[in-house]
Formats: C-alpha cells, sequence, structure tokens
C-alpha cells in the first residue's frame, strides 16, 4: 500500500482574499497510527509548501485517513503564509476516497476560490435607521440599543442657566433562534434640540422589532432635555429608560443647573462616553446629552443621536 497524491485544484487564500503564495499547511495526526495491514507507523507530522501560485505541488503524497488504524483518525490543519503566521487552523480534516484526493473538495470552496475565514466578533452598526439582514450561517446575535440623548436647556436671566440633557436609555439583547436571510426592523433614535432659553427636546427612541423574522419588540426611549433658564438643583433632563431587553442599563440623567457664576453643566455621558460639553455643546459619543448654555439668552446642545449594534460570531 502506497500513500496518496493530494493537490488543489485551486489556490488557497487567506480571510483578506490574498493568494499564500509559498505558505505550508500542517497535517498533524489526532493520535499515533499505523498503515492498515502492514504495520508501518507514519508520521504524525506533514507539512507540505505551497507553491508560488498558492497550490499544493504536483505528486505529493501522505497517508489519508482511510489508510490507517486505528479507524477514524483526523488531521489538525493549520495554513500558514510564506511569513510562517497561521492564517488558518487549526480546524479537522478527514482526507479519504481515491488517488489523486482534490482537497478543494473536503474544504469549502466559493466563487472558484478556496478561502477560509478565521473564527471572530463581527458587527454592523447603525446610526441612522435601517434593516437588518441575518448573516447567512447565524442563529444568534447581541444587539445594542441605545436611544437619543436630551439637549441641554438654554441660558436665561441672570443667575439661571441651562441643565445639562439626559443620555439615551441603553438595553442589550440575545436573540437566539434565528432565521438566516430574515430580516429586523432598525430604527435609531434621534437626538433632542437645543431651544434659545427654554428647555431642551428631549431624543427619541431607538428600537428593533420585527421583519421577517419575528421578534419582541426592544426599545431604548430618549434622554430628556434639561431645563432651561433655571437655578437649582433639580434641571438635570432625566436618562431614558429601556423595555424588553436582556439587559437594561437605562440612561444618566443630566447634571442640574446651578448658577451662571460657575461653569455651565455638561451634559449627561451615554454607555459609549461623555456628553456635550459646557457651555451650549452638542453630545459626543452615541446617545449623549447636550451641554447646558449660561449665556442670556443661550441655546442648550443638542442631544447626540442613537445607534443600534449587531455582533455576531463567524
Amino acid at each position: 500500500m502506497a500513500p496518496k497524491t493530494i493537490q488543489s485544484s485551486v489556490a488557497f487564500q487567506d480571510p483578506q482574499g490574498n493568494v499564500l503564495a509559498n505558505g505550508s499547511i500542517n497535517f498533524d495526526l489526532n493520535t499515533p497510527s499505523e498503515v492498515i495491514g502492514g504495520g508501518q507507523v507514519v508520521p504524525t507530522r506533514v507539512t507540505v509548501n505551497l507553491t508560488s501560485a498558492g497550490v499544493i505541488p504536483a505528486a505529493t503524497t501522505i497517508w489519508a485517513n482511510d489508510q490507517l488504524n486505528p479507524g477514524n483518525t483526523l488531521y489538525i490543519v493549520t495554513i500558514h503564509n510564506a511569513n510562517g503566521l497561521v492564517v488558518e487552523g487549526p480546524v479537522f480534516w478527514s482526507i479519504t476516497g481515491t488517488s489523486p484526493i482534490d482537497l478543494s473538495q473536503v474544504t469549502p470552496v466559493s466563487n472558484a476560490t478556496l478561502s477560509f475565514s478565521l473564527p471572530g466578533i463581527n458587527e454592523q452598526t447603525f446610526p441612522t435607521s435601517g434593516t437588518f439582514t441575518i448573516p447567512a450561517g447565524v442563529t444568534k446575535l447581541k444587539v445594542t440599543i441605545v436611544g437619543g440623548g436630551g439637549a441641554g436647556g438654554g441660558g436665561g436671566a441672570t443667575a439661571a442657566m441651562g441643565a445639562g440633557g439626559g443620555a439615551g436609555g441603553c438595553g442589550i439583547a440575545y436573540l437566539t433562534g434565528l432565521t438566516p436571510g430574515n430580516t429586523i426592523t432598525v430604527t435609531a433614535g434621534v437626538g433632542g434640540t437645543g431651544v434659545s432659553g427654554a428647555t431642551g427636546n428631549s431624543g427619541t427612541a431607538s428600537s428593533i422589532s420585527s421583519g421577517t423574522q419575528t421578534i419582541s419588540t426592544i426599545t431604548a426611549n430618549g434622554g430628556a432635555g434639561g431645563i432651561g433658564n433655571s437655578a437649582g438643583f433639580n434641571g438635570g433632563g432625566a436618562g431614558g429608560s429601556v423595555s424588553g431587553a436582556t439587559l437594561t442599563l437605562g440612561g444618566a440623567s443630566g447634571p442640574p443647573a446651578i448658577s451662571t457664576s460657575i461653569a455651565a453643566t455638561n451634559g449627561a455621558p451615554s454607555v459609549f462616553g461623555g456628553g456635550g460639553q459646557a457651555s451650549g455643546n452638542g453630545g459626543n459619543a452615541p446617545g449623549s446629552g447636550g451641554a447646558g448654555n449660561n449665556s442670556n439668552p443661550g441655546t442648550g446642545g443638542s442631544g447626540a443621536n442613537g445607534v443600534v449594534t449587531f455582533e455576531w460570531i463567524a
């Protein structure tokens, strides 16, 4: 009995689609083995150096798994670029069949090329409303939903200033039992706008709801606007509430107005970062509140728009 010939009819590639010119493949047996009927011990590792075209050289041989004892052996395969860096693996291959064996038939082939994708976290972010399509092979998702931030209050009379706007609520949901190709409707909240010498407008809600994929609606409400032309410790905009999420973080409330004798009031930070910096500046991070204004008169800073982010492993 002789080892079988292996080949590749298409070039190996890295996850970015680059041909693995002069790369290599390591084949490691998952257990010590011998050739059926002959008792010959086979190498536990075989290294195949790819050609400049990224294919297996002609006349390359390896002991196939259906030639070995014990039965049901596997090769643990790692694929490397020309610099020796692993671009795929370890993965398990069972090499069987009639010689020559085309490894393109053992590994998925797409668009007439043999390519590999490293497992990892993928994401798609919606800063504006839209439709999310569930990717191929994905049945579970993590979704982060943040409502729009509230605007800061406008400044007014002497010793009265605008309070900071509240941050949009934040909810995290874990969706399961999904069908690839189905859609989820996405609404991204809008930050509230400031008003001269008056209370700022609230941000609007962000949400996800059923498209062709049936899910329970999850909503992160916008932060409230900071009270304008105010003095005292009760003027900050309330943070947004959340409904339907697996994990509810809510939104931070904006700081109150105090007096024009000190710095104006910043907007509330969202889960992503700081609010608008006084006086009268808009929210910086998604869902954060706008700053109050201490001018007479003055317009509060606008709240930052909300956002919806989907994450999955593929």
